[in-house]
């Protein structure tokens, strides 16, 4: 032990740089490794898993050289001529998030060893997010209608500013003083389900009750057949009573 130890320190004494030109010898050589071995190869089956509307995860496999060399993997994604870039593990599968609803996004990645070296890039995949629920619409109008004994309400509101793509269908809720009377979706003629003159008369409801009512607009999913409903609009109250056809505000409002 003491004669190895006599000549370690004699060659260090001898040669101090000789450790150093050892280490980065052995340095050069794993980079030459790296380098030999994953920039001739690139990630396989980049597939995305889920989508929602403002999500994508995807999930890939290693390239089929130099998978044990890898340290992490570079992400990135574009729309309309923007793209961000993700510094991701050495994993498998991964993400993206606040995504824009209804866009367009072009993705691939990139495997890495050591900081610099890089394999080829993934095959591109191309994938849209889906719509998202409609913003609120606005009531301009809920009166009683005359003529109905105080037991219908006419309704007229705005589509909702902010939608993507369409609004499909309206659900309205009434409420009583107790709970939900009415829950129900309608759908409305294409050439004026997205115009600011919806309207609609809610039918068989009591007299002499106060009504709350709200809207929701929903667009069909575009990667499935099921509804996303948007935001409600602000409440709107009824007072439905049997006086309520000779009430010149009901009239006017209904007019």
């Amino acid at each position: 032990m003491w004669i190895a130890t006599w000549c370690l320190g004699f060659v260090l004494f001898s040669c101090p740089n000789c450790l150093y030109v050892g280490i980065g010898l052995a340095a050069a050589q794993n980079k030459n490794n790296c380098d030999s071995q994953v920039t001739k190869s690139k990630p396989q089956n980049l597939t995305v898993a889920n989508v929602t509307s403002r999500t994508i995860t995807i999930t890939w496999l290693a390239p089929k050289d130099g998978e044990d060399r890898i340290t992490n993997y570079n992400l990135y994604y574009s729309h309309d001529n923007n793209t961000y870039a993700r510094l991701l593990a050495n994993t498998h599968i991964y993400t993206i998030v606040n995504l824009i609803p209804y866009t367009e996004y072009q993705l691939h990645i990139v495997a890495k060893c050591e900081q610099y070296i890089k394999s080829e890039s993934s095959d591109t995949i191309i994938q849209y997010t889906d719509v998202d629920g409609p913003g609120p619409p606005i009531i301009t109008n809920a009166t009683c209608v005359p003529g109905t004994n105080g037991t219908s309400i006419f309704l007229q509101w705005t589509t909702p500013r902010l939608f993507y793509r369409s609004v499909d269908e309206y659900i309205i809720y009434v409420y009583d003083t107790s709970d939900i009377v009415k829950n129900f979706n309608i759908s409305l003629p294409k050439d004026s389900i997205n115009s600011n003159h919806n309207q609609y008369i809610v039918q068989n409801l009591t007299d002499n009750t106060m009504y709350e009512l709200k809207i929701k607009g929903a667009t069909k999913s575009f990667l499935g057949n099921h509804l996303i409903e948007g935001e409600a609009s602000e409440p709107r109250s009824v007072y439905l009573h049997k006086d309520c056809d000779n009430d010149n505000t009901s009239k006017n409002n209904h007019n």
